[in-house]
């Protein structure tokens, strides 16, 4: 009964963590924007929207394809705009606190998840380019197979495990 209770607040910070992570990390977004990097990325979406193919129709050399399907369905949802994209970047890395606190708080006391997750907000913003690359959404998913590798260990159920590398060569389309 107890780890029940001590499950459900502990799912409340995480979502705590989230919902601070993604207030304190929105106003560094509203800076300016990356002409080649953020183009590059919208531009790709669009001609996803339209048909065309990555690597047949058009190449971009530092981009792998995940990024730009998820950008293009951002966009088909949205329309075009650069706000909807940044927004998906928040969230993405208020996940990437979230999960931080959450492996530390497996591993270890909730006042290092705690530590942890400030140091994760504070080197997020401080990171300065406001562009949905495809860095960030690699690390929000190592960090989730990282989760489901702990709880593998813990439980020794193969499944975990096997939702772990599924996590993990996901992790290699986005990067």
């Amino acid at each position: 009964m107890f780890s029940n209770i001590r499950s459900v607040i502990s799912k409340n910070y995480m979502l705590l963590i989230l919902v601070m992570s993604f207030l304190w990390i929105l106003p560094s977004y509203n800076k300016f924007w990356h002409p080649y990097d953020e183009w590059v990325l919208l531009e790709a979406g669009d001609m996803i929207n339209k048909g065309m193919a990555p690597y047949r129709d058009f190449f971009i050399l530092l981009y792998p394809p995940a990024q730009m399907y998820v950008i293009a369905g951002i966009l088909k949802i949205s329309g075009i705009g650069i706000m909807a994209v940044r927004l998906y970047t928040i969230l993405v890395q208020s996940v990437i606190c979230a999960l931080v606190f959450y492996i530390i708080k497996k591993i270890s006391s909730f006042w290092y998840a705690l530590i942890g997750s400030i140091v994760c907000l504070s080197i997020i913003p401080s990171y300065g380019r406001p562009i949905a690359i495809p860095t960030w959404p690699a690390i929000a998913l190592s960090l989730l197979s990282t989760v489901f590798l702990l709880t593998f260990l813990q439980s020794n159920k193969i499944s975990y495990l096997t939702t772990a590398g599924f996590i993990l060569g996901i992790t290699v389309v986005f990067r």
